[in-house]
């Protein structure tokens, strides 16, 4: 499950973290494409998803203590830890707003991922969401 940082009970996770880092990468590197292609809704919805994967990887129902991918799907049915809603799980707006750790682990992340889909336009747009 590239796009999720997650891993199937048979993946390596020094394997899984690889493909997870291949896919934002992929996804960011598509968004520069369309952006400069000029298809806007198509490069946004590629960085959307690079940026949404490098939210998750920070995130304590994706990677255990360690960093590393956690096991999906959960053997007995879907995590307690997922948030499928904004009052549930342990990654739900609360608990991100309220960690600084999780917020500024990956505010730098979001930005250099930003700055690279934006690269080569000028002027680029994420130069507003820099400061």
């Amino acid at each position: 499950v590239p796009g999720h940082p997650k891993r199937t009970p048979t993946r390596h996770p020094a394997a899984a973290t690889q493909m997870i880092e291949a896919f934002i990468q992929e996804r960011i590197r598509t968004a520069n494409t369309k952006f400069r292609d000029g298809l806007w809704d198509a490069g946004l919805i590629a960085l959307a998803q690079g940026m949404h994967t490098i939210m998750d990887r920070t995130s304590p129902a994706h990677t255990d203590a360690a960093g590393n991918p956690r096991i999906w799907p959960v053997p007995h049915g879907e995590s307690r830890d997922h948030s499928p809603t904004w009052w549930k799980g342990r990654e739900n707006t609360l608990n991100l707003i309220n960690s600084p750790a999780i917020l500024s682990a990956v505010k730098a992340e979001l930005v250099a991922a930003m700055t690279s889909a934006w690269s080569g336009l000028n002027p680029p747009p994420c130069a507003v969401f820099a400061n």
